[in-house]
């Protein structure tokens, strides 16, 4: 066998499977930010870390999602105004427990309280790190 043929060898044994390992390895990061974003996630009523969700569209994209208070919460809003939609009055509990009827809010605004921003941040600063090992492991593997 000659060396052409030795290398064409080597490099298809290391492509067997490479798909299906990067995708492995994508699963396992994207899995590790879920938890580290649920992590981070305001703790009031705990629905919104039970919200979060990371799937991939396809095999090689990774999604996340949460319920609608999520961006809110991640950018925060502006002052605005709040009318009732359905009905004439707008009726909430105050903090100490009454009851109020309005006919409109001035809310005003709610600050940022970024959480997956963080996350994600914190994964990038040691992703390169853990894919070079991800990287030595498979290099490996394509040598046995």
């Amino acid at each position: 066998m000659n060396e052409l043929d030795k290398t064409t060898k080597m490099l298809q044994r290391r492509a067997e499977g490479a798909p299906e390992r990067a995708e492995a390895i994508l699963k396992a990061v994207a899995s590790e930010l879920e938890r580290d974003i649920k992590e981070r996630a305001p703790k009031k009523t705990g629905k919104m870390a039970d919200s979060i969700k990371v799937s991939f569209p396809d095999p090689l994209t990774v999604q996340i999602s949460g319920n609608a208070v999520m961006a809110y919460q991640e950018f925060g809003t502006k002052p605005h105004v709040i009318l009732p939609k359905n009905k004439p009055y707008l009726m909430f509990k105050t903090k100490d427990g009454k009851w109020v009827r309005t006919k409109r809010v001035n809310h005003p605004g709610t600050p940022a309280n970024p959480f997956v921003r963080p996350a994600v941040s914190e994964l990038l600063k040691t992703l390169g790190d853990k894919l070079g090992r991800m990287g030595a492991a498979l290099k490996e593997y394509g040598n046995t």
